[in-house]
């Protein structure tokens, strides 16, 4: 293959016209092909020598994530190494550039084994569109290893966001010691961390905790994934924690279970969970 050219900037009539062709060829109205994330996002594309769009793809980005939609490449030229140069430029520049720690999409789950190729995981989370029946799974990659944290660091983070009213002590657990402390830098801050501990081929993890000012923006999300990811390498069987009741659900989103085991700390009710591999 001749060298490739990734080009911003796309006109967006460029884009949507390809968009049609590739994702709906019997349907004339671009309406059907556009999102709301259009007017803000960033549309990339390579031309033929005949200044034609063979293939693009649209990046919703945010702090740490980016979303990719309508990856398109023209029929006649699939198959021929296109949408494989985006993904790689996607994963291994773009992303790296843009300091993104995870990609994801809305993935056709006729498709969704073509993702897998570059390392992205299938969710579990499924929809169906209502226009036309067509069914689509999240699929997403994570981008970020997270580093060991130096230990005084996370009792720091684990007083602030869990006991702002208690001192470092009562933060600190017997077994801290026998444990490996991992966490996020974000922009060389510190944001989230969270205590794993190992015993044969179970492993526990402890005290999941983000700043404040970054929750609900995906990176206690990006330690969970991968920590799955971590566990199976380790040839774990079960991964558990002692939840609180209220954080039950996003510990759901990961295929975590309830247990019937619970208990009350310092006014605050638990519940173990666990997830078997």
């Amino acid at each position: 293959m001749k060298t490739i050219t990734i080009k911003n900037s796309i006109p967006y009539s460029d884009i949507l016209s390809l968009r049609q062709k590739v994702f709906l060829p019997n349907d004339t109205d671009l309406e059907l092909v556009k999102i709301k994330e259009d007017p803000s996002a960033h549309h990339f594309g390579i031309y033929d020598d005949d200044n034609d769009l063979i293939a693009c793809i649209t990046l919703i980005i945010d702090e740490i994530n980016i979303r990719f939609s309508y990856f398109s490449v023209r029929k006649d030229k699939q198959k021929l190494g296109y949408g494989t140069y985006i993904m790689n430029w996607l994963i291994n520049d773009y992303s790296k550039s843009n300091n993104s720690k995870r990609i994801w999409c809305n993935s056709r789950t006729t498709s969704n084994q073509y993702y897998k190729r570059f390392g992205f995981r299938d969710t579990g989370k499924s929809f169906i569109r209502q226009s036309d029946s067509v069914e689509f799974i999240v699929m997403e990659k994570i981008l970020y290893s997270p580093p060991t944290i130096p230990y005084d660091q996370v009792l720091l983070m684990r007083q602030k966001v869990m006991y702002p009213n208690k001192d470092l002590d009562f933060v600190k657990l017997q077994e801290d010691h026998l444990g490996k402390h991992f966490g996020i830098y974000h922009n060389q801050e510190l944001v989230s961390v969270m205590s794993i501990f190992i015993n044969d081929k179970e492993l526990q993890f402890r005290k999941l905790a983000t700043k404040l000012e970054y929750q609900s923006k995906g990176f206690a999300s990006i330690l969970m994934v991968w920590l799955i990811e971590y566990s199976k390498e380790k040839n774990i069987n079960r991964i558990w924690c002692n939840s609180r009741k209220s954080a039950s659900q996003f510990y759901k989103k990961f295929g975590y279970v309830e247990t019937n085991q619970t208990y009350t700390k310092n006014d605050i009710e638990f519940i173990i969970m666990e997830k078997l591999l």
